[in-house]
């Protein structure tokens, strides 16, 4: 469970996502103790395949955070 990771979690979803809406990348970082979202406009539920620079940007971010 999401609550009981000890782990950073960083959950990306796409505005327009037709599986998973974006307002539950929020919800679910909330649920962790380490979680953070990022919501990319302009994009569905494949956002490293859609808009693979901007997610590549935001992985890379969150990587670099934690050291």
């Amino acid at each position: 469970m999401i609550e009981g990771t000890d782990v950073p979690v960083l959950f990306v979803a796409g505005v327009q996502s037709e599986h998973w809406p974006s307002a539950h990348a929020a919800a679910s970082a909330g649920l962790a103790p380490i979680g953070s979202s990022v919501v990319i406009p302009d994009d569905g539920h494949a956002a490293n395949i859609e808009q693979p620079e901007a997610f590549s940007r935001i992985l890379l971010e969150f990587v670099g955070s934690l050291q």
